[in-house]
């Protein structure tokens, strides 16, 4: 299996950010409880928001699956800027196994806010469209950054 480059955009990062920038938690991260749609188990969730150099950056939603032994990221990036949130766009990716290595992480649709997510998480991206978006770069920053800092993923 050839492992394949992403065609993201660069040199655009997201306007209050720049890669290295201190991340940070906004705020209590609210933990959950949700049921597996297809076992019915039940399995923690933890969401909240991210700050970059002070500034909300980030929203996430981290998801675990411990009967496939997986993590799921829904993360929306933008400006928080009320009432319509103009340029939230939203990624998500699974870290997990994969034919061939035991964990990777890897992009995917979001599921987060169900068929018709509110304005706040924005647009929803496909893996190719956020293979080609210009915040891609950002998201894995802040998907990185967070796997190790939140307490969860511990």
């Amino acid at each position: 299996m050839a492992l394949r480059r992403s065609k993201a955009k660069r040199g655009k990062p997201h306007p209050y950010s720049r890669l290295g920038d201190a991340i940070t938690f906004d705020g209590e991260r609210e933990i959950g409880i949700t049921t597996c749609g297809s076992c019915d188990e039940s399995h923690p969730t933890a969401q909240g928001f991210l700050n970059r150099n002070n500034a909300k950056f980030a929203a996430y939603l981290v998801s675990w699956n411990p009967h496939a032994s997986e993590k799921w990221i829904d993360m929306s990036i933008g400006s928080f800027d009320e009432p319509d949130y103009p340029n939230q766009v939203l990624f998500a990716c699974r870290i997990g196994p994969v034919e061939l290595s035991e964990d990777a992480c890897t992009l995917v649709t979001p599921t987060w806010g169900g068929e018709n997510p509110p304005e706040i998480l924005g647009t929803r991206l496909d893996r190719e469209a956020a293979l080609a978006h210009h915040w891609l770069p950002d998201f894995w920053n802040a998907v990185d950054w967070l796997v190790f800092n939140e307490q969860y993923f511990l």
